[in-house]
Formats: structure tokens, C-alpha cells, sequence
């Protein structure tokens, strides 16, 4: 008896892990394999080889002596049909009829059963993972908006609670901890059943993410750029404390904003009153005037972005790479900029196929 014979799974609660192990490795009759014979009526009728190939829902069972469908059995569906009737051959009972076997086999292969199925379920779990994604998202963004350091000595591999809510493992590692201790459950199912290859939690997956916020910050930032008619641009550089250049790029849309929202379009009036208002305000003035139109700008933002570095990028952090920098750097000092979960997750599931299901991006 082979241990991946479907029969073995009839009336049996799987766990994801060995559903999948059944889905993958379905036992199959070797080639010479002798279908034990049913008499029907007035012939010796058997199971057909080529049923397999024609159908590839379809099993064999040597334990049933008879056919299954491999996806009803493993998630075993309550009902079908008309009036949602008690499902029996192919999912409780194996399928022996083998004199209308053709015609049972379509009918089953052309319902829309398997793929409610196979749907329903892919559904249940791509929303479970995006809960459990969700958590892990909201606990970067939180150290990136309050300037707090993820990495620590150790902070690979499973997370150990106990030791992780002592800080051994890191803050990333040490909040993930607090969550679970506060009663997040979703969390905790996540790392009870999870590999240690899908935590979703390494670096290079905290790399990933910071990355994808910092695109989903940038966009909102275009967008917002894009509704102006006129914006400025500050450039200035500065050394970190790795001696590496850093340059600070800010655009400025806030007073054009403010302008589109007081004076109406094609008002000449309000226009000259506006300038009107800043000649007299210069006119009065004791302090040097500005003489270039580059010399109105204030120069406090790029500061403001070069403080923010120092105290991202210090000495105990001097190894940091670049992408990593610019994406903490971003959620620090645009804060105040609303983050979309659901729109971080969508790019971060369309990058590269993932152990952990969260978008079914296959069918675009």
C-alpha cells in the first residue's frame, strides 16, 4: 500500500502541509498494474489506464478499489448539485460505475465543483496570508516612522518568542514578539505553521518591503506633484558617517496648492492683489532682500532631510545600504503621508512568485 494512495484521505482533516504532500505525490498504478474486474450486468468491467490521462482530477485508489477525485477528497466539499445533495461517488465513495464511466467523468470534470473548489480554497488562503502579512507591514512601517533600528544580532530563521521579547533577536524581532503577546492570533497562527524558509520576516524580506513603501511613498508624492502647475525643486548634499555623499532632492508644491485653493482660475484681480500684498510686505521690510527668485526659496527642508539622515544613518548603523537608507528615510520624514496596506502587499506579491500565496497575479 502506498502512502499517498487517495483513499487514505477519505473522512480525514489534512493539515495544508500534507494536502499539499497528497496534491503533489497522488499515487498513480504503474504501468502492468491488473484493475481488479466488477461484473455489470452481463460483462467483467474494470477501471481504464486512459482515464487518467484524459482526466487529470482523477485518482486510482488500490485501498477503495475504485476512482476518486483527488481535489474533492482532500477538501472535501459538503454538497452539490441541485439542492446542494450529499456528494458520494468520487468524493466519500469511490466511483465503480464503470460502464457509463466516460459520461460520469465529464459530468464531474465539467462541473464547476473542482474549481469552486480549487477557488474557493486558493481565495481563503491568499486572505489568511494577507492578514498575516499585514501585521508584519504595519510593524516596519511603525520602526521607519519613529526612526527605530530593525536589525539585530540575530535575526534569521524562527522566530524564538522567548527570546525575541527580551530583545535578544532585535526590535523588528522584539515587536513581532509584543504582538503576539498583546493577543495577535493571526500572527502567532502564521509562525505555528509557517517553514522556516516562508517567515516573511528575514532581512532580505524586510529589504523587500522597505523598498516597495518607499515606491508607494514616491508615487503618492508624484501624484501629488503632478496636481501643480508650478512647484520648486532643492537640491543640497552632505557626508554621512560613512563619508558617503548623500544628496537631498525636495520638491515644493505647498504654496502652489495653497494658491489653487484661494484664488480662482483666469483671476487677474486677485493675482495682482496677491503681489500687491508681498511688494508691500518687502517695501517694509528691514531684512535683505532677496534678489534672485532661487534665493525666495527656504532652504529649512533639505536640513530638515540631512537631520533626518544623521539620525537614521549613525555609527552604529554605518553599513546600511543605499536602497535600505533611502526607504527608512522616506517613512521617517514623510510620515504624515497615508500608506495603502493592500497596495503595499499587490507589489510586493507581483515582484517574483512567493512561498506565501497573497495574489493570485498569475491570471493578469
Amino acid at each position: 500500500m502506498n502512502a499517498y494512495d487517495i483513499g487514505l484521505c477519505l473522512n480525514k482533516q489534512l493539515d495544508d502541509e500534507n494536502k499539499l504532500l497528497f496534491l503533489k505525490n497522488t499515487w498513480t498504478p504503474m504501468h502492468g498494474f491488473i484493475f481488479p474486474t466488477v461484473k455489470q450486468g452481463n460483462q467483467n468491467r474494470c477501471f481504464q489506464r486512459e482515464w487518467l490521462n484524459m482526466f487529470k482530477w482523477l485518482a486510482y485508489s488500490d485501498v477503495k478499489k475504485g476512482g476518486f477525485c483527488k481535489y474533492c477528497v482532500i477538501f472535501q466539499p459538503s454538497g452539490g448539485g441541485q439542492g446542494c445533495q450529499p456528494l458520494k461517488a468520487f468524493v466519500t465513495e469511490p466511483f465503480l460505475n464503470f460502464k457509463k464511466g466516460i459520461e460520469l467523468l465529464k459530468n464531474h470534470g465539467g462541473s464547476k465543483l473542482i474549481n469552486n473548489i480549487v477557488s474557493d480554497k486558493t481565495k481563503s488562503i491568499m486572505e489568511a496570508n494577507r492578514k498575516r502579512l499585514t501585521s508584519i507591514i504595519k510593524t516596519i512601517i511603525f520602526c521607519g516612522h519613529n526612526n527605530i533600528s530593525l536589525r539585530g544580532h540575530r535575526d534569521d530563521g524562527i522566530l524564538d518568542y522567548e527570546s525575541a521579547i527580551t530583545g535578544k533577536e532585535g526590535i523588528f524581532r522584539s515587536l513581532l514578539s509584543f504582538r503576539l503577546d498583546s493577543g495577535d492570533n493571526i500572527l502567532k497562527d502564521h509562525f505555528k505553521s509557517c517553514g522556516k524558509n516562508s517567515t516573511m520576516i528575514s532581512k532580505t524580506i524586510q529589504n523587500e518591503i522597505i523598498n516597495v513603501l518607499h515606491q508607494v511613498i514616491t508615487e503618492s508624492i508624484v501624484k501629488n506633484i503632478k496636481k501643480n502647475v508650478f512647484f520648486s525643486i532643492i537640491c543640497d548634499e552632505t557626508t554621512d558617517v560613512s563619508t558617503k555623499e548623500q544628496l537631498s532632492f525636495s520638491v515644493r508644491t505647498q504654496a502652489a496648492l495653497m494658491y489653487d485653493e484661494d484664488i480662482p482660475a483666469n483671476s487677474h484681480l486677485e493675482i495682482q492683489a496677491e503681489l500687491e500684498l508681498w511688494k508691500t510686505k518687502w517695501a517694509n521690510t528691514e531684512n535683505p532682500k532677496p534678489q534672485t527668485a532661487v534665493e525666495t526659496l527656504v532652504h529649512s527642508t533639505a536640513e530638515r532631510s540631512f537631520s533626518s539622515l544623521r539620525r537614521l544613518k549613525n555609527y552604529m548603523r554605518s553599513s546600511m545600504t543605499e536602497d535600505r537608507l533611502n526607504g527608512l528615510a522616506v517613512l521617517h520624514i514623510h510620515k504624515e503621508i497615508p500608506i495603502n496596506i493592500d497596495d503595499v502587499i499587490n507589489i510586493f506579491s507581483r515582484q517574483k512568485q512567493r512561498r506565501m500565496k497573497t495574489e493570485d497575479w498569475s491570471k493578469d
